[in-house]
Protein backbone atom coordinates (compact mmCIF):
# COMPACT_ATOMS: atom_id res chain seq x y z
CA UNK A 1 0.00 0.00 0.00
CA UNK A 2 1.59 3.33 -1.01
CA UNK A 3 2.39 5.89 1.66
CA UNK A 4 0.59 9.22 1.58
CA UNK A 5 2.71 12.23 2.41
CA UNK A 6 1.52 15.73 3.19
CA UNK A 7 2.87 18.51 1.00
CA UNK A 8 5.87 20.25 2.47
CA UNK A 9 5.91 23.95 3.20
CA UNK A 10 6.97 26.14 0.29
CA UNK A 11 10.73 26.01 0.08
CA UNK A 12 13.28 26.91 -2.62
CA UNK A 13 14.22 23.25 -2.84
CA UNK A 14 10.72 21.91 -3.30
CA UNK A 15 8.51 24.34 -5.11
CA UNK A 16 9.15 27.98 -4.33
CA UNK A 17 11.19 30.22 -6.57
CA UNK A 18 14.92 29.97 -5.95
CA UNK A 19 17.02 33.02 -5.11
CA UNK A 20 16.86 35.61 -7.85
CA UNK A 21 13.56 34.18 -9.15
CA UNK A 22 15.24 32.10 -11.85
CA UNK A 23 14.43 28.41 -12.15
CA UNK A 24 17.58 26.27 -12.60
CA UNK A 25 15.85 23.47 -14.50
CA UNK A 26 15.96 23.20 -18.30
CA UNK A 27 12.40 21.88 -18.37
CA UNK A 28 9.48 22.59 -16.07
CA UNK A 29 8.49 20.23 -13.30
CA UNK A 30 5.32 18.31 -13.99
CA UNK A 31 3.29 16.81 -11.11
CA UNK A 32 3.37 13.16 -12.19
CA UNK A 33 3.55 10.03 -10.07
CA UNK A 34 5.78 7.24 -11.34
CA UNK A 35 6.65 4.20 -9.30
CA UNK A 36 10.42 4.01 -8.89
CA UNK A 37 12.99 2.02 -7.00
CA UNK A 38 15.83 3.96 -5.40
CA UNK A 39 19.04 2.32 -4.27
CA UNK A 40 22.33 3.53 -2.91
CA UNK A 41 23.87 4.23 0.49
CA UNK A 42 22.19 6.29 3.19
CA UNK A 43 23.95 8.85 5.42
CA UNK A 44 25.20 6.05 7.69
CA UNK A 45 26.76 4.21 4.74
CA UNK A 46 24.24 1.36 4.78
CA UNK A 47 23.17 0.01 1.38
CA UNK A 48 19.46 0.23 0.67
CA UNK A 49 16.91 -0.42 -2.05
CA UNK A 50 13.56 1.25 -1.39
CA UNK A 51 10.38 1.68 -3.44
CA UNK A 52 9.17 5.26 -3.90
CA UNK A 53 6.76 7.34 -5.94
CA UNK A 54 7.69 10.56 -7.69
CA UNK A 55 5.86 13.71 -6.62
CA UNK A 56 6.94 15.60 -9.70
CA UNK A 57 9.39 15.11 -12.53
CA UNK A 58 11.19 17.06 -15.20
CA UNK A 59 13.14 15.72 -18.13
CA UNK A 60 16.31 15.04 -16.14
CA UNK A 61 15.17 14.82 -12.54
CA UNK A 62 12.51 14.16 -9.96
CA UNK A 63 11.29 14.73 -6.44
CA UNK A 64 10.24 11.83 -4.21
CA UNK A 65 10.02 10.72 -0.57
CA UNK A 66 12.20 8.14 1.16
CA UNK A 67 12.28 6.74 4.66
CA UNK A 68 16.10 6.98 4.66
CA UNK A 69 18.18 10.12 4.85
CA UNK A 70 20.55 10.83 1.97
CA UNK A 71 23.25 13.46 1.48
CA UNK A 72 23.25 16.11 -1.26
CA UNK A 73 25.85 15.16 -3.84
CA UNK A 74 25.52 11.41 -3.25
CA UNK A 75 24.80 9.14 -6.20
CA UNK A 76 21.68 6.96 -6.22
CA UNK A 77 20.31 4.54 -8.77
CA UNK A 78 16.74 5.18 -9.85
CA UNK A 79 14.78 2.67 -11.85
CA UNK A 80 11.27 3.21 -13.16
CA UNK A 81 8.97 0.35 -12.15
CA UNK A 82 6.21 -0.78 -14.50
CA UNK A 83 3.78 -2.59 -12.19
CA UNK A 84 1.10 -2.99 -14.90
CA UNK A 85 3.57 -3.98 -17.60
CA UNK A 86 6.10 -6.38 -16.05
CA UNK A 87 7.34 -7.34 -19.53
CA UNK A 88 8.78 -3.84 -20.01
CA UNK A 89 12.47 -4.04 -19.21
CA UNK A 90 13.98 -1.08 -17.46
CA UNK A 91 17.42 -0.48 -16.11
CA UNK A 92 18.58 1.73 -13.26
CA UNK A 93 20.19 5.07 -14.05
CA UNK A 94 22.60 7.02 -11.89
CA UNK A 95 21.17 10.21 -10.42
CA UNK A 96 22.74 12.72 -8.05
CA UNK A 97 20.95 13.89 -4.92
CA UNK A 98 20.58 17.67 -5.19
CA UNK A 99 18.76 18.40 -1.93
CA UNK A 100 17.19 16.61 1.03
CA UNK A 101 14.55 17.98 3.43
CA UNK A 102 13.03 16.30 6.47
CA UNK A 103 9.28 15.62 6.32
CA UNK A 104 6.77 14.23 8.76
CA UNK A 105 7.30 10.70 7.42
CA UNK A 106 10.93 10.63 6.30
CA UNK A 107 12.77 12.70 3.73
CA UNK A 108 11.87 14.64 0.59
CA UNK A 109 14.61 14.22 -2.01
CA UNK A 110 15.39 16.07 -5.22
CA UNK A 111 17.62 14.25 -7.69
CA UNK A 112 18.96 14.96 -11.16
CA UNK A 113 20.64 12.91 -13.86
CA UNK A 114 24.18 14.19 -14.43
CA UNK A 115 24.18 12.34 -17.77
CA UNK A 116 20.90 13.93 -18.86
CA UNK A 117 19.04 10.63 -19.23
CA UNK A 118 15.28 10.79 -19.63
CA UNK A 119 13.75 7.76 -17.90
CA UNK A 120 10.20 9.15 -18.04
CA UNK A 121 9.82 8.91 -21.82
CA UNK A 122 7.48 11.89 -22.14
CA UNK A 123 7.81 15.42 -23.58
CA UNK A 124 8.29 18.29 -21.16
CA UNK A 125 7.56 22.00 -21.64
CA UNK A 126 10.65 24.17 -21.90
CA UNK A 127 11.43 26.38 -18.93
CA UNK A 128 11.43 29.97 -20.19
CA UNK A 129 13.50 31.10 -17.19
CA UNK A 130 16.34 28.65 -17.85
CA UNK A 131 19.64 30.39 -18.53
Amino acid sequence: MPHEYPMEKSHPKNGAEPRGGVENRRTRRVPLSFQIEVSGRDVTGVKFCEPAVTLDVNQHGCRFHLLRELRPGDPVEIQRVWRNAPWVETKPFIFQVVWVDPTEHGWAVGATSPDGVDIWQISFPANKDYQ
